[in-house]
């Protein structure tokens, strides 16, 4: 039953409102007057989030940026996942035996690849490796979470992000947005890659202080805050430092109608079809 469910949302998403990336100049709908940022995918309609199946219907809705979380296996490499245990993500072993660990910074690739995160459909869906999403579509933006903190783990995911960007003749960093609630770890990523890779930075936040935010516009570019922390005067303060605004996570149409009205940049949503029909109605 739930297979014939998540086909029934694929299929709907691919019908549904078509994306703002036009392509040519003139081409395709205007932009919109705020961006959509399918979070981990479309996580309220496929979830648990952070897979191919998940991106593949926001993609179909037609959303400006996917949200997603990254991971890094054993081997180091770069995978999309929430967290670190995916027991805790809703994935489950499909493997013989019993797995040696649920953890993803424990496991080999080889073991990640016998997780399965839609066991509702046919065959092993397995938290996906960056490159494959990145070659799921050629034009949409990335917001991208390192969910690992400190210098040490920007060390990995960058490279990573990088040699993503140089496989594909430099298609990633002009559309890349990485985000973290570790500022520390954001300024590190702006001091020793930035020079050389030229994306953009946001700040996850809760509350900062007007003076954390002053000193961090130096090395950012969004302020990305719990979706009922961004009031009218928040925003604008945030505007007039220089930042973008991209609240989260919001999934209630009146609470998207106040952050449009304020003024917010972009909105991070599990429901990107309900956030894309407001804005297109």
């Amino acid at each position: 039953m739930r297979a014939r469910l998540l086909t029934a949302v694929l299929a709907a998403s691919c019908a549904s409102a078509p994306s703002r990336r036009g392509g040519a100049e003139g081409a395709g709908p205007p932009p919109r007057a705020v961006d959509v940022h399918g979070h981990r995918g479309d996580r309220g309609n496929v979830p648990p989030g952070n897979t191919v199946l998940s991106f593949q219907s926001a993609l179909g809705y037609g959303v400006d940026v996917l949200e997603g979380d990254l991971q890094i296996t054993a081997e180091g490499s770069v995978v999309f996942g929430h967290d670190d245990d995916l027991e805790t993500t809703g994935c489950a072993w499909a493997g013989e035996g019993r797995p040696s660990t649920s953890r993803v910074s424990s496991m080999s690739d080889g073991e990640l690849a016998q997780w399965d995160c839609h066991p509702e459909v046919e065959g092993i869906q397995s938290p996906p490796h960056l490159d494959e999403v990145v070659a799921l579509d050629d034009a949409v933006g990335f917001n991208l979470e390192l969910k690992r903190w400190g210098a040490e783990a920007a060390d990995v995911y960058l490279p990573a992000l990088i040699a993503q960007d140089d496989a594909c003749g430099g298609c990633l960093a002009p559309r890349l947005i990485v985000q973290s609630f570790d500022w520390v770890g954001l300024e590190h990523v702006h001091t020793t890659y930035r020079p050389a890779f030229d994306i953009r930075l946001s700040l996850l936040a809760a509350a900062p202080r007007p003076d954390e935010m002053k000193a961090a516009r130096g090395f950012a570019e969004i302020w990305s805050p719990r979706a009922d922390l961004a009031s009218t005067e928040a925003i604008a303060a945030a505007h007039a430092l220089g930042f973008e605004v991209a609240p989260w996570t919001v999934n209630d149409e009146a609470q998207m109608r106040r952050l449009i009205d304020a003024g917010v940049d972009a909105i991070i949503t599990d429901v990107p079809d309900v956030l894309i029909r407001l804005l297109e109605a």
